[in-house]
């Protein structure tokens, strides 16, 4: 049965919490040393363990169900060079434990994205516009990325889909390259994983999450809230607990009230949260507190404290702060990095205001709003972190669709659905 409110929602996440910790004191031992074998398992195996199947997809036998194999199976290549895949993700996620691993093995490192909420031409559709930036290079230092459109159904709760960044399963030592997902030799098994690497995704409800890295400032320290009788989380469980409980943004925040976010190995992030009646906030962790701000656009820098400023990073100008945009909108700035492309996205929204005072809105096409991505977008840059435009997507929170152009080539877009027979329209 689906949430109708915020109160049945708070009722049935306390029901799934207790479960779920029931399940982990049984897991967690045996979870805690399949990581370590399936970290390991493409590098000292081999192919002992992996094992054929149609002649399409490997899997190691490992710990897999029915349902995972499933999902593995599904995987299918979108585009020609293998940067682009799809999955069908019908697992049960939760019931396996398999956020004891993720929280374990913390895969995600540092990154850099741009977002922004709009509404459509006619003003009836709510529009999610995000970059996602960060530069991924191979064993041989060639630049690469690995992305996969998923779609979640999870019993109970709300069905989703999402782009995820497979490439970080590279981080257990496997090699989760451009073109591995069909070449007839990678073990498949650690995409299993998929759900809890996206790093964006949009619910049946309209609600999208996209995660955006933070620069922590010199003199603090990264989140690690340890508020007692709150669960831990990182931000992409974090994530997938929204998309899969959340139905609006202030449901959002309720649920995010009741965790306790731990940073990804001393990288902060924070969150872009919108829902289809084009509400948008931004989720952030700052001192170990939450706070949110209403906000439609969002790059690396943090907008709920007002400590704009020049960024130095032992004695060097890592990024000068341009101020602020002549815009309409008073926006906030605060420490971080982005801000010209900000300012570039910050006009757009000023270009495509309509209407007065409170009914003042954003209305722009998804042709615009990509074109918007277009300008923000990052070349890479050798030796930068945060450069490098892997994907712009765009969700439409009412149609439950969503445009994706890979790798800065806005010449082809890909369309994605919530609802049909595929996750890729083609």
């Amino acid at each position: 049965m689906k949430i109708k409110g915020i109160d049945s929602n708070e009722k049935r996440l306390k029901e799934s919490k207790k479960k779920r910790r029931r399940v982990s004191k049984v897991f967690v031992p045996i979870l805690l040393v399949l990581a370590i074998l399936v970290a390991f398992v493409g590098v000292f195996l081999g192919e002992s363990l992996i094992s054929i199947d149609n002649g399409k997809n490997y899997y190691s036998r490992l710990f897999l169900d029915d349902e995972m194999k499933k999902s593995l199976k599904s995987i299918e290549r979108v585009d020609e060079d293998g940067y682009f895949y799809s999955m069908e993700c019908t697992e049960d996620y939760y019931k396996k434990g398999i956020q004891t691993i993720v929280h374990a093995l913390k895969l995600i490192s540092k990154g850099s994205c741009t977002a922004f909420s709009t509404f459509s031409e006619d003003g009836k559709n709510a529009l999610t516009a995000r970059n996602y930036d960060v530069p991924h290079l191979t064993k041989n230092n060639e630049l690469s990325g690995l992305n996969v459109a998923v779609r979640c159904t999870p019993k109970g709760r709300y069905s989703s889909i999402g782009v995820a960044d497979a490439f970080w399963l590279s981080e257990l030592g496997l090699s989760f390259y451009k073109g591995a997902l069909d070449d007839g030799k990678t073990n498949l098994t650690p995409l299993v994983l998929l759900p809890y690497l996206c790093m964006d995704g949009m619910n049946e409800k309209g609600l999208t999450v996209s995660i955006l890295a933070l620069d922590v400032k010199e003199g603090e320290h990264a989140t690690y809230q340890k508020v007692k009788g709150r669960e831990q989380v990182i931000i992409p469980v974090l994530l997938r607990e929204l998309l899969d409980n959340c139905a609006t943004v202030e449901e959002a925040v309720e649920l995010a009230k009741t965790y306790n976010v731990v940073n990804l190995l001393g990288n902060d992030y924070h969150l872009f949260v919108t829902d289809k009646t084009g509400n948008a906030a931004v989720f952030e962790w700052r001192y170990d507190e939450l706070k949110v701000t209403y906000q439609d656009a969002i790059a690396n820098f943090y907008v709920g404290y007002e400590d704009a400023c020049d960024s130095y990073k032992d004695g060097v100008l890592k990024e000068k702060y341009p101020g602020p945009a002549d815009t309409t909108k008073a926006y906030k700035y605060g420490y971080g990095h982005g801000y010209a492309r900000f300012n570039s996205v910050a006009e757009v929204i000023e270009d495509h205001l309509h209407g007065k005072g409170d009914k003042l809105i954003t209305k722009m096409t998804e042709l615009e709003a990509m074109n918007a991505l277009k300008n923000a977008s990052q070349e890479y840059v050798e030796g930068e972190p945060t450069s490098y435009t892997q994907y712009s997507i765009i969700y439409d929170s009412t149609n439950l669709t969503a445009k994706v152009c890979m790798n800065q080539d806005y010449s082809i877009t890909y369309s994605m659905q919530l609802n049909g027979d595929s996750i890729i329209v083609k």
